[in-house]
């Protein structure tokens, strides 16, 4: 996972789920893509196609390499989510606030979310 540390984040470009996306496909597990303008449509998607029969994922309760992790926080009436990658009990995943690809331990990670969800 080490390749991945320092890609520069940016939504229109490179996000948290086009990570996963690269990730997973790197280690031969499937992950579909989408191309949203606007990040509420995002996550609305993503939600919507891990939940769906076409997905090839299931939720689960406890992390394997490559478990996608979700996450989900209230900002009033909105709501904002963020995505990783488990690996070796840490989370992989595009950091906004410095810019690009770091890791968290789990607790780290989600501590300020209200949902976090794993998904395999």
């Amino acid at each position: 996972m080490i390749q991945y540390i320092g890609l520069p984040y940016s939504f229109s470009r490179f996000n948290c789920w086009d990570f996963v996306v690269i990730v997973r496909k790197d280690n031969g597990l499937k992950c579909d893509v989408f191309r949203p303008k606007k990040l509420r449509e995002a996550f609305n998607l993503i939600m919507d196609h891990l939940h769906g029969d076409h997905a090839g994922l299931e939720k689960v309760k406890s992390l394997q390499n490559y478990d996608i992790i979700m996450c989900e926080k209230e900002f009033g009436k909105d709501s904002t989510f963020h995505c990783g990658i488990f690996y070796n009990g840490l989370v992989y995943h595009c950091d906004r606030s410095k810019g690009q690809v770091t890791y968290d331990n789990l607790d780290d990670f989600s501590e300020p979310y209200k949902s976090v969800t794993f998904w395999r």
